[in-house]
């Protein structure tokens, strides 16, 4: 086991948390963050009120935790939602499913049409291009050379 976890498998752990939570969802963390921070704020404008709970001791809980609180209950709603492809593609990967259940299709033949399934998708893909790559080559100003 100690093997399994080292400081460096531990960082990468960190390092890829951290850029799944600010990369993928940057509003949701940013406002966890904000929102623990405010209940850290709160949990010391109302410690006396709070030292009545005898389960809980709020004075020993450190403020990074109440960021983390934050940044998971913000984060919580994208882990739970799909995202959703097309009618048509999730028609196609029901007949491939069905067609390999149904002993139609091998299991080669089905991860060759997952493979033209997805060449599809991504053909279909159009990227936004930049002003920048749609911009004309640059003619160089000076003296023109006439033509015949």
């Amino acid at each position: 086991m100690k093997d399994f976890f080292t400081s460096d498998s531990a960082s990468a752990f960190v390092k890829r948390a951290t850029d799944i939570l600010f990369i993928q969802n940057p509003t949701g963390s940013a406002l966890g963050v904000l929102f623990g921070t405010v209940l850290h704020g709160l949990s010391l404008v109302f410690a006396p009120e709070l030292a009545k709970i005898t389960f809980l001791d709020f004075n020993r809980v450190y403020a990074v935790y109440y960021v983390l609180l934050g940044m998971f209950v913000f984060n919580l709603r994208s882990y739970f939602r799909r995202r959703e492809l097309s009618p048509e593609i999730e028609r196609a990967f029901e007949t491939i499913k069905l067609a390999r259940k149904s002993g139609n299709m091998g299991e080669l033949e089905a991860k060759i049409e997952y493979r033209k399934l997805i060449q599809k998708v991504l053909e279909e893909i159009a990227l936004p291009q930049s002003s920048t790559t749609q911009s004309k080559p640059i003619r160089k100003r000076g003296p023109q050379l006439p033509t015949d």
